[in-house]
């Protein structure tokens, strides 16, 4: 798990990524995205830019932390 963060973080290191566990799977979530489209279209880069991690990948519902900009 923590290789594919590590070779997430380095593509992408302004992401944040996490990590979870659902018995009996490890999840790990990346990026903190206000709706389906944004989630949607830093997949398709991050497809691209990992193209070995496409089968592991779907956009799920869940708690994002946003910060609120000034």
């Amino acid at each position: 798990m923590s290789d594919k963060v590590s070779l997430i973080k380095g593509v992408f290191p302004e992401i944040n990524v996490y990590t979870g566990y659902s018995a009996p799977n490890w999840r790990l979530f990346v990026g903190d995205f206000r709706t389906k489209e944004e989630a949607d279209v830093f997949k398709q880069k991050l497809l691209k830019a990992i193209p070995e991690l496409g089968k592991e990948m779907y956009i799920v519902s869940d708690k994002v932390n946003i910060t609120m900009q000034n």
